[in-house]
């Protein structure tokens, strides 16, 4: 479970998954408070030029 504050309109809500937008205003800029951060892209996964993870599916 996954525990968000809206930047936007300052509610928090929890999530089962990663949350893209807030499910109250439909703001996209949320506080991750609770829960398992999503794995971070490596700098070069950021320019579509990763060889060896293919985590980001190109």
């Amino acid at each position: 479970m996954h525990k968000y504050r809206c930047a936007m309109c300052n509610k928090i809500f929890e999530s089962s998954s990663f949350a893209q937008r807030c499910p109250i205003c439909g703001g996209k800029v949320l506080i991750h408070l609770e829960g398992d951060m999503p794995k971070k892209r490596s700098s070069a996964c950021a320019g579509g030029s990763c060889s060896t993870c293919h985590g980001c599916g190109r």
